[in-house]
């Protein structure tokens, strides 16, 4: 599901069959716009991969930069309206009153803000931004984390299918050597010993 080291965590969002559905010549901005959204949050990033490939596939970067725009606002003030959104903005922008998009928007940005806040519930919001940051760090940890271990599996892959590469790692493993091999240490020669405290030597 990766696409290479100058991709980051962005393989944990982008299927291929999605990447496979955006002209070629507008990957690389397709992963950096997905990249960028999942800044605000993870599962952000996993709908609006889903859902630009349709977009772009419009030849319209305006209609692309309103839709992040759009979505990013919403997301700021609630991920889960902006995930939303994401899913629901491009049907939108295809109905026949052109405005609808545009005012469903409005919508949901009022009724995420709701009510003024008290003091109490102020600091409860800040306490639970914290811990959305907290988890967004540590989901960006697993996906490293999970990278590691895919590199792990495919070397161990490899190994099972290759006699001489298991060969070559047990022998590094055990220091072993045919007959005809040599080995040569190097380091630092041993250090004299020192005299004892108090002592002149």
């Amino acid at each position: 599901m990766t696409f290479g080291p100058n991709v980051g965590n962005v393989g944990m969002y982008v299927a291929r069959e999605m990447l496979a559905a955006v002209p070629e010549d507008q990957r690389d901005a397709y992963l950096r716009m997905v990249e960028g959204i999942s800044d605000l949050k993870y599962q952000l990033g996993v709908e609006v991969a889903r859902q630009l490939p349709r977009l772009l596939a419009q030849s319209d970067p305006e209609l692309v930069a309103r839709y992040l725009s759009q979505v990013t606002a919403v997301a700021k003030l609630g991920w889960k309206s902006g995930v939303e959104v994401a899913k629901q903005l491009p049907d939108l922008y295809e109905a026949p009153d052109g405005e609808l998009a545009d005012n469903y928007v409005d919508i949901i940005e009022h009724a995420t803000t709701g009510i003024a806040e008290d003091a109490e519930t102020t600091q409860l919001s800040a306490e639970l931004a914290q811990l959305e940051r907290e988890i967004q760090e540590m989901e960006k940890r697993n996906a490293g984390l999970a990278q590691q271990v895919g590199r792990k599996k495919d070397y161990i892959d490899r190994l099972k299918s290759n006699p001489a590469a298991q060969e070559l790692e047990i022998r590094k493993r055990l220091k072993l050597l045919h007959p005809e091999e040599k080995v040569y240490i190097t380091g630092d020669s041993e250090r004299p010993a020192q005299p004892p405290a108090g002592k002149n030597p």
